[in-house]
């Protein structure tokens, strides 16, 4: 009879073991974005297009995201995004370039600071939305296809910052 106790708590034990190891390996834990991993994840993007639109000329670029949710496994912060980037001619204070889109990022914790270790972008066309399925959690999938051209106040965040961008400038001009 104990014996049979003994086996049954054993094989409940050992269940319960691959279970958490399965949903830690397949998911990682929930956590919360700081301001240095938003602040990480921004100036990663404007580095990365910085010379994608405007080749020769040097713009004014704004990024916007708005956050999913984050999970890290092993030291690495995933954290899933919309991105609304948008570049602005200096001269004519036109804007010269932008694009709004998905992202998910993937963030190494080092000391202090966090590196952007990859960066994927769903694919175009008839392939973009089984490329964000693959790219997503299911808990996400359905809020970035109802946020799709529906996330104006990311526009209106970089128009913000716009305007105080043009007016620290023509506060400049005027000195």
């Amino acid at each position: 009879m104990k014996k049979q106790n003994l086996r049954r708590w054993f094989i409940i034990f050992v269940i319960s073991v691959f279970i958490g190891l399965f949903i830690f390996l397949n998911g990682g834990t929930k956590v919360k974005v700081t301001q240095q991993m938003d602040d990480t994840i921004t100036q990663y993007i404007k580095d990365k297009y910085k010379n994608v639109y405007n080749k020769n000329e040097k713009h004014k670029q704004f990024e916007a995201h708005k956050v999913y949710g984050a999970k890290e496994k092993f030291n690495i912060i995933t954290v899933y995004i919309y991105s609304v980037y948008k570049e602005f001619n200096p001269a004519t204070f036109e804007q010269s370039a932008g694009h709004a889109l998905p992202a998910r990022i993937r963030l190494l914790k080092q000391q202090k600071h966090f590196k952007v270790i990859s960066y994927t972008e769903p694919e175009d066309g008839e392939l973009y939305t089984s490329s964000v399925k693959r790219m997503f959690p299911k808990e996400y999938t359905r809020k970035v296809f109802q946020d799709t051209g529906n996330l104006s106040y990311l526009d209106h965040e970089i128009e913000e910052e716009f305007r105080d961008w043009k007016k620290q400038l023509n506060e400049n001009v005027d000195e």
